[in-house]
């Protein structure tokens, strides 16, 4: 009984392990050659420590298989670059995107004045949309800019789960 349980694990993992290594000719037939874009997006450059950074997206992939958000920091001049944040894009957002995400950066980030997100959808197939990047610069008092006005719905499309910490802290640049 045991063997068989044994096995029928090893078969499972064997299983899993040669799909996640298809070739990009079997994902493309699979899902689709298409790379996703990214149309318009924005993000204030000026952010209050403590507040919630929002990021607006416009994007579309016309296979339907945009899988994954990602993002990461760049810290100013000669700074390093942080973790990498995966946000899954939900089924019924992976045609046509329109939201934000957003970032909570903590109450105290002053180690990091200025710094650039970097952004890139991945599809199912493994393209990737050109990156954009945002700069960002942290300030003690004054408000977020809006975007323009109709060009994103005000729609939750997930977090940014990044935590910054001063160089030489655990998992910072």
């Amino acid at each position: 009984m045991n063997k068989k349980i044994i096995l029928g694990v090893a078969a499972l993992f064997l299983f899993t392990g040669c799909a996640a290594f298809e070739s990009l000719e079997v994902k493309e037939q699979k899902y689709g050659k298409s790379a996703p874009v990214i149309h318009q997006y924005f993000a204030s450059q000026v952010m209050r420590q403590g507040d919630t950074w929002k990021i607006y997206l416009r994007a579309s992939d016309p296979d339907g298989d945009m899988k994954t958000i990602i993002a990461y920091f760049e810290r100013g001049v000669g700074g390093g670059t942080t973790a990498v944040s995966h946000t899954r894009i939900k089924e019924n957002d992976r045609q046509e995107m329109n939201g934000y995400l957003y970032w909570y950066p903590g109450p105290d980030l002053d180690g990091f004045p200025e710094m650039v997100m970097t952004l890139q959808i991945q599809d199912m197939a493994g393209h990737f949309s050109n990156p954009v990047s945002l700069p960002l610069r942290m300030q003690l008092s004054g408000s977020q800019e809006s975007p323009p006005e109709g060009a994103f719905q005000e729609k939750d499309l997930g977090p940014v789960m990044i935590t910054l910490q001063p160089k030489g802290g655990n998992g910072g640049p």
